[in-house]
């Protein structure tokens, strides 16, 4: 046998135990962080500056007909949405896609815990709502 036919054939049998591990909690879990990326992603794309008030947000009515506010939403918005692919693609193969994941994460993490910068130098998120809030918990 040649040295290509040997390894296509490792390959093939690699792909094939892939396939058949069942997907783990973590992946699972991965799996569901992305589609709620992607939803909030699709929110700010669709709405724009018009999704900050089901933020819990108190965006004036004038902030939301602002085109700059509004392009720079939905830019941010679709940005956002790498996060979900990469969630989606590094559960199909975790080990293959550790290191991405963990970066992925970690700029993740950081992302959320900037939100102390807005608290320290505006102070805590709207009350009447109070989701921004609940968003900081989570990371």
């Amino acid at each position: 046998m040649s040295l290509s036919l040997l390894g296509r054939t490792a390959t093939m049998r690699h792909m094939q135990a892939t396939r058949s591990k069942p997907m783990t909690a973590y992946a699972l879990t991965l799996r569901l962080l992305a589609v709620g990326v992607f939803g909030v992603s699709l929110v700010h794309i669709v709405f724009g500056v018009g999704s900050e008030p089901f933020l819990g947000s108190g965006v004036s009515a004038a902030s939301q007909l602002d085109p700059n506010l509004d392009s720079q939403n939905r830019f941010y918005g679709a940005a956002f949405s790498l996060f979900g692919v990469v969630f989606w693609i590094a559960s199909s193969d975790l080990e293959r896609y550790r290191r991405l994941l963990e970066l992925a994460l970690l700029v993740f993490f950081l992302a959320g815990a900037t939100r102390l910068i807005s608290i320290v130098i505006i102070g805590w998120p709207i009350k009447k709502r109070n989701f921004m809030f609940f968003q900081f918990a989570c990371f």
